[in-house]
């Protein structure tokens, strides 16, 4: 392993990093081919690029979409439920109430979040273009800018050199996605995925949404209907936190305990002002003035 990174011109330093030996000629012209040999050399060491992108707003959305689908219309459906406490008919009421929230939320998720990202999208172009300009108009100081962070990152006065004279001979985009990268966060080329991120809101409201109306349609007594439709929520609300803490790589434990607590919490502040509060209006308000 080591003999062959030597022949690419590489060496180990004491700290274990590799770095290029001299430069000559002929190890300039083979950049990209050694940049590509690291790369396969070091996951034979045991190295792999492990991360992922969601920076497209898919994952977000579809996280958010499950999640607010389930717990608002769980929400909806109990405050139905106590708030029609002594009506006729009333697993019939709760359904159509519920189905209506699933279409409601679906359309409303969806096209808020393609308005959002849209937003989103168009004002990071916007920053691009100003970002273009100044570094036409003012080369200098957005250059001595870029400079202060590669000083405060630790980088320096000899490399900063080095990167300067690099800049001056690099494409001017990517010398414009450096600065946009290390001045704003931003990546010219991840402004996010408007219409992906609506699709995916719409459907995983859709799905969430549809969780808590599944018992109405098997429980026999509806007045206990509610409680299979809580103890549902509740279970799936685990299994999404586990999941979302596995994709995004942090404790799955931690992320499902709190997926369940704020369920607890916004279910049971529900049912209270829904119980006492809701039910307790009269039916026909006239009875106010009498």
């Amino acid at each position: 392993m080591s003999t062959k990174k030597q022949e690419l011109g590489l060496i180990k330093n004491d700290d274990g990093n590799t770095k290029l030996l001299e430069t000559n000629d002929e190890t300039e012209t083979l950049e990209d081919e050694l940049a590509n040999e690291i790369i396969e050399l070091d996951k034979n060491d045991g190295w792999q690029n492990i991360h992922e992108n969601f920076g497209d707003g898919g994952f977000r959305a579809a996280i958010l979409g499950l999640s607010d689908g389930m717990i608002s219309n769980l929400l909806l459906i109990l405050g139905v439920q106590f708030a029609l406490e002594e009506a006729d008919n009333k697993p019939a009421y709760i359904i159509e109430t519920g189905i209506s929230g699933l279409v409601a939320s679906a359309f409303s998720m969806g096209i808020g979040e393609w308005i959002t990202m849209t937003n989103q999208a168009e004002a990071l172009r916007a920053e691009i273009e100003t970002e273009r300009e100044h570094l036409d108009k003012y080369w200098d100081q957005e250059t001595n800018t870029l400079y202060n962070i590669f000083k405060d990152h630790g980088i320096s006065n000899e490399t900063q050199k080095l990167i300067k004279q690099d800049m001056l001979n690099a494409p001017k985009d990517k010398v414009i996605e450096l600065h946009l990268k290390m001045e704003l966060g931003i990546d010219p080329n991840d402004v996010g995925n408007a219409l992906k991120a609506a699709l995916y809101s719409a459907f995983f409201v859709s799905m969430g949404a549809f969780i808590p109306i599944i018992p109405y349609f098997i429980v026999n007594n509806d007045d206990d209907a509610w409680i299979p439709a809580l103890i549902t929520s509740a279970v799936v609300g685990i299994i999404l936190g586990y999941m979302t803490g596995k994709i995004a790589r942090i404790n799955p434990y931690i992320t499902a305990i709190r997926q369940v607590v704020g369920i607890a919490i916004a279910a049971g502040l529900a049912l209270l002002l829904t119980y006492y509060g809701v039910s307790q209006i009269p039916d026909d308000f006239k009875t106010l003035s009498n």
